[in-house]
């Protein structure tokens, strides 16, 4: 933060603040208490001068809530609580109020995904862009705020540019695709058994479908209903579960996520080679020793050994993408320098308009802007304005 150590250059933002919760201390069930809708958004932003805010962009995703804003915050809290209906002080007790320069940070941060669940997910740099769309066609968002998201938007798109911070997978049923592709270089081609269509289960079969869209993919799943449902929306085939064991040798790939009690695939099914078997529950459903059959095993804990590595790149990026994040913030800084004199710079130039000198080459108009960008450089070295606007004065009669 040392570009915004000095508050005098940034006085104008002291009534800038942020308050929410995110997925560090609450709960998935705990956020959809606090998840913010379109009409509650809207009833919100219509809430007028009872707010005692002149901006306020609500952010809403699965893992946050969180409103960003120029006024009083303690009001808005009461505000917004009052409409999702929780207690104002859930904000103490499950996530957090920053006003400021340690507020201008942290949107910073969560611009360019080092906020995020998932380190380098810059899914939220979208909905930032949107929601402060939104609160712009309420009246919501000011030259100051909107120019300030803009730059958080920047910084976010230069640390996806310029750092591996989202290189890699970090979600499991993903890696089991890059895992699968490892194996059989040619995977768009061959037959996969998928067992179990639980959350995780789902995810796995739709990557499949998504990444391999040619492969010939069968599921399986203790309630047959689902499993059929899940084949006429996917483009598959489907099996009744007890018939697992039957068919696995016609599977180039076997792929288990269904939590059993007892082993569900034993090395006396097997009955060739070359098959790979990704068991991804907990307790395991497939046995380590088909192995000893010259079949390939992968238990979740394989799979977790790839998200690590990642996770550790893009740990490991993190300082670059804070000196992005640093270098933007100076630049808003000095942006908003020159902001804060904005009547200032009006006056003058109307002022140097009007002012009469001797009969010059140069069109009046470049002179007027020569000038202004001469006060322009001097206001963001030091606040000595008497100074500068006789500086801009000579620098107009000079030419």
């Amino acid at each position: 933060m040392k570009y915004l150590a000095e508050e005098k250059e940034c006085q104008g933002l002291n009534d800038f603040f942020v308050f929410g919760i995110n997925y560090n201390k609450a709960s998935a069930e705990i956020r959809g208490k606090y998840a913010i809708d379109t009409s509650t958004a809207e009833t919100i932003l219509n809430a007028g001068s009872t707010i005692d805010a002149t901006d306020l962009i609500l952010l809403s995703t699965c893992n946050r809530t969180e409103v960003y804003g120029l006024g009083n915050m303690e009001v808005v809290i009461q505000k917004v609580s009052e409409v999702i209906g929780q207690p104002a002080d859930s904000f103490e007790k499950y996530g957090y109020k920053l006003k400021a320069k340690a507020a201008v940070f942290h949107l910073f941060k969560v611009a360019s995904g080092l906020d995020s669940q998932i380190l380098g997910d810059f899914e939220i740099a979208g909905q930032l862009k949107q929601a402060a769309k939104f609160s712009k066609k309420f009246g919501r968002l000011s030259n100051l705020t909107e120019r300030l998201v803009n730059f958080a938007l920047q910084a976010s798109k230069e640390v996806k540019s310029k750092t591996q911070l989202s290189k890699g997978t970090v979600s499991a049923s993903y890696a089991a695709i890059e895992l699968i592709q490892e194996i059989h270089p040619q995977a768009d081609s061959i037959k996969i058994l998928l067992i179990g269509l639980g959350l995780f289960g789902e995810n796995v079969g739709k990557n499949i479908r998504h990444y391999l869209p040619n492969a010939r993919l069968t599921v399986a799943n203790r309630t047959l209903m689902k499993a059929e449902m899940f084949a006429h929306h996917h483009r598959c085939s489907y099996l009744p579960f007890e018939k697992v064991g039957e068919v696995i040798n016609a599977y180039d790939v076997v792929i288990n996520t269904a939590a059993v009690e007892a082993v569900l695939i034993k090395p006396e099914h097997v009955q060739r080679n070359g098959i790979a078997f990704l068991d991804m529950s907990v307790p395991g459903g497939i046995s380590p020793d088909v192995q000893q059959l010259g079949c390939t095993y992968y238990n979740i804990d394989h799979i977790s050994a790839i998200l690590n590595k990642t996770l550790a790149a893009r740990q490991a990026e993190v300082p670059k993408a804070l000196d992005i994040i640093q270098y933007h913030i100076k630049e808003f800084v000095e942006w908003h320098k020159v902001y804060l004199q904005r009547w200032l710079i009006y006056r003058v130039k109307d002022l140097l308009f009007e002012l009469d000198c001797a009969e010059s080459t140069v069109p009046k108009e470049k002179k007027v802007q020569n000038a202004l960008n001469h006060l322009v450089v001097n206001i963001k070295k030091d606040p000595y304005k008497g100074c500068h606007v006789l500086g801009a004065i000579n620098e107009y009669l000079k030419n």
